[in-house]
């Protein structure tokens, strides 16, 4: 198991432990509550996928897309509320959302970026440009 697909699965289970959190908290009134979870399970699934290494750059990719869209849809539909100050426990649990997304966005990029330069020097070492 790769540092990746760990921190993907401990990514994901924060996110379904943030949806769930936040759909208790509203009195199990609210699915869209859920939505954080949502984005967990298929974080959580690209950590598994990642395991295996046949589908590991693609399980990565997608990771990064869905981490990429938490953030734009966390924080598109949070600040605008906290600026307007209506905010209330939905925009604090889309702004939490977006922070994960973002954390969890900015580990993906470092781990391309690490991956990219072993590839570079698995290619000197063998001389192949």
């Amino acid at each position: 198991m790769t540092a990746m697909s760990k921190t993907s699965l401990f990514f994901g289970t924060l996110l379904i432990g943030l949806g769930l959190a936040f759909y208790f908290m509203t009195g199990s009134k609210s699915f869209t509550a859920l939505i954080p979870t949502a984005f967990g399970v298929l974080v959580f699934g690209c950590g598994l996928l990642a395991i295996k290494a046949s589908l590991r750059k693609k399980a990565a990719h997608f990771g990064a897309m869905i981490g990429l869209l938490g953030v734009a849809g966390g924080f598109g539909m949070a600040i605008p509320k906290f600026i307007a100050k209506d905010a209330g426990n939905a925009e604090l649990e889309q702004f939490l959302m977006g922070v994960v997304c973002l954390t969890y966005l900015w580990f993906c990029i470092r781990s391309f970026i690490a991956a990219r330069k072993e590839m570079k020097k698995a290619k000197a070492l063998v001389g192949v440009k």
